[in-house]
C-alpha cells in the first residue's frame, strides 16, 4: 500500500491538497471528470478552506455555513456531478474539520 506522499506525490499534490483529492474522487461518477480537473477541484478546495479556517470555525455555524457555500459553488464551477455534490460537500467539511485541527 502506498504511503500518503507517495500518492501525493503521484498526483502532483500535498498531503492536505490530497485529503480534499479523496474527498471529491470518492464519487464514481467523478471520476469521469478526469484526474487533472479533480487535482485542480482538490488544489482550489485547499486554497479555499484554509484560508477561511480559524481556530474557532468549527464552534460558529455561520462560518461553517460560509465555507459550505464556497465549496458548493467551486463544485458547481468544475461541473462536479451535481446528484453527488451534497456528498461531496460534507466528506471536504470533514476532511476540513480534520485539517483546522492540524492547522491550528
Amino acid at each position: 500500500m502506498k504511503t500518503l506522499s507517495v500518492r501525493a506525490a503521484e498526483l502532483g499534490l500535498t498531503e492536505d491538497e490530497l485529503a480534499f483529492y479523496d474527498a471529491v474522487a470518492a464519487n464514481p461518477s467523478a471520476l469521469h471528470m478526469g484526474e487533472d480537473v479533480l487535482q485542480q477541484i482538490a488544489r482550489h478546495l485547499y486554497r479555499l478552506v484554509s484560508e477561511d479556517v480559524t481556530v474557532d470555525w468549527r464552534i460558529k455555524e455561520q462560518a461553517r455555513d460560509r465555507i459550505r457555500a464556497k465549496v458548493q459553488f467551486l463544485l458547481n464551477y468544475y461541473g462536479y456531478p451535481p446528484d453527488k455534490a451534497p456528498d461531496a460537500i460534507d466528506r471536504v467539511l470533514k476532511q476540513t474539520e480534520v485539517k483546522a485541527e492540524e492547522w491550528a
